[in-house]
């Protein structure tokens, strides 16, 4: 019985296990159709790896999804200075204000870090 069980779970888990990195194309068109960002108005940059962040949103989709829902339904310039979790010890986004050093403008920028620690 024992058995059975154990090549059952085997069986269920092997799509898993055998899931494989999309193209280039795939990753790209995924990226553009932009359902990751749930709501949130944002293109990504050029300099964004389409394959690696389809790669990655696929291995920890509800850090993902929790991160952009939040971005998405979050005033970003009335957070407050520090550290916001959003996964206690997973995911969090930390907000800091600083001053460019080459503006003459002193009016203090804020800067946005998400961070996603995986296991």
């Amino acid at each position: 019985m024992n058995t059975k069980l154990l090549l059952l779970g085997l069986l269920l888990a092997a799509p898993a296990l055998q899931a494989k990195t999309p193209t280039a194309k795939q990753a790209q068109r995924w990226l553009d159709k932009g359902a990751w960002a749930h709501g949130w108005a944002v293109r990504p940059d050029a300099s964004v790896n389409a394959v690696e962040f389809a790669t990655q949103y696929a291995a920890h989709p509800a850090l993902w999804d929790s991160l952009f829902t939040y971005l998405a339904t979050t005033n970003l310039d009335a957070l407050p200075l520090g550290r916001v979790d959003l996964v206690p010890g997973r995911l969090w986004v930390t907000v800091s204000e600083y001053v460019r050093a080459t503006s003459d403008d002193t009016t203090p920028s804020r800067k946005i870090v998400a961070k996603i620690a995986y296991e």
